[in-house]
């Protein structure tokens, strides 16, 4: 399996989407913070441990649920080899490459954010308190 045909699954392309609403998310608490005039530190801290906790909840799922389907597609070409769908649907090339690049971003960041997520959720869980 080439890592660029990575996209072609469905559950990698949920992942991508979920690392796009949780920035949104994320800067849309952000904005509140700033802008809101009864700033409370210990109330952020809630808020911030539980966007975490939703976010590595949830990101872990998709995780599972992509490696599930890259084991029924490996077995399902194992056991059925001569199975294709051939599909051809011509698509521009500046909407491959836009799609390409926005895909890339969001499963990089879906990553990151998710070591981020583990170790913001350890610190939180172990050494805070």
């Amino acid at each position: 399996m080439k890592f660029l045909n990575i996209r072609k699954y469905i559950f990698t392309n949920f992942i991508a989407i979920w690392s796009y609403i949780f920035l949104y998310i994320a800067y849309d608490s952000i904005k509140h913070i700033i802008t809101s005039k009864a700033y409370i530190y210990s109330d952020d801290k809630i808020v911030w441990g539980l966007m975490t906790y939703i976010y590595f909840l949830i990101l872990g799922c998709l995780i599972i649920f992509a490696i599930l389907e890259f084991l029924i597609r490996y077995l399902i070409a194992k056991k059925f080899p001569n199975f294709k769908l051939n599909l051809k649907i011509k698509i521009p090339k500046f909407i491959i490459t836009v799609y390409n690049i926005i895909f890339s971003i969001g499963f990089i960041s879906a990553i990151v954010l998710f070591f981020a997520a583990i170790i913001f959720y350890v610190y939180y869980t172990y050494f805070v308190n």
